[in-house]
């Protein structure tokens, strides 16, 4: 088996566990009542993990010389990826107007995790759609929708198992994810493979730092609040 489709699956593998972790204290462990939630979390939390797990079974599928099986579930995600963005949508609106009511400036300013997910998921996953015909690309794109899971999975984690708060958690995963899209880049320059989907992936994940960075200046706000008012 290739090795770099086995590092692949093992990183998604990890970042999988990442998120088991995180999200047992708030939600797994609710079971069977999941208090304080509703059916649009267990839809969107549905997704999520069949979209985690197919980026962990492509690339085995494709090693071990099943092809076939490959294409057949990544016709999936022509399903799947679109409501994904659907629901990511849903939850940042649920998100937003469930803050609103303690405080606007704060409910604005979380506002930017769910409204990073939302657009830079659809984009990467658009791209990867582009250059689907394009394996380096599209295997590239698709790394790079996974990338963005760190956060919710592994910044959950720190807050609910070791006290951290949001602020830290936030600090620390986009930088990890940063520092792991930089190292896989360097990767590639080294191989001389294509360096441009990585690139777009370095910068998606830098912006998304600005982002929260800049969470409570004037121009977030502002956007944030006519976004809000258009389609909250």
């Amino acid at each position: 088996m290739s090795r770099p489709y086995i590092y692949i699956s093992a990183f998604f593998v990890l970042i999988f566990i990442g998120i088991q972790w995180g999200f047992y204290k708030p939600y797994t462990s609710q079971f069977p009542d999941f208090r304080g939630f509703n059916m649009t979390h267990h839809i969107h939390g549905g997704l999520m993990m069949t979209w985690l797990v197919m980026l962990v079974v492509q690339p085995i599928f494709i090693v071990t010389g099943r092809v076939r099986t490959h294409k057949a579930i990544g016709k999936l995600a022509y399903i799947i990826g679109p409501l994904i963005t659907i629901y990511l949508f849903l939850i940042m609106k649920i998100g937003y107007n469930s803050n609103f009511t303690e405080s606007p400036e704060i409910a604005r300013a979380v506002m930017v995790l769910d409204f990073r997910g939302f657009v830079f998921f659809t984009t990467l996953y658009l791209l990867a759609l582009k250059f689907r015909k394009n394996t380096d690309y599209h295997m590239r794109f698709m790394i790079g929708t996974g990338l963005l899971m760190i956060g919710p999975g592994f910044g959950r984690a720190l807050i609910n198992s070791y006290g951290w708060s949001l602020w830290d958690a936030m600090i620390y995963t986009d930088y990890a994810a940063i520092f792991i899209t930089l190292a896989l880049l360097v990767y590639d320059v080294l191989k001389k493979n294509p360096i441009a989907p990585y690139s777009i992936v370095l910068a998606i994940l830098v912006v998304e730092k600005l982002l929260w960075y800049y969470r409570l200046s004037g121009p977030w706000q502002s956007f944030a609040a006519k976004f809000a008012a258009m389609f909250f």
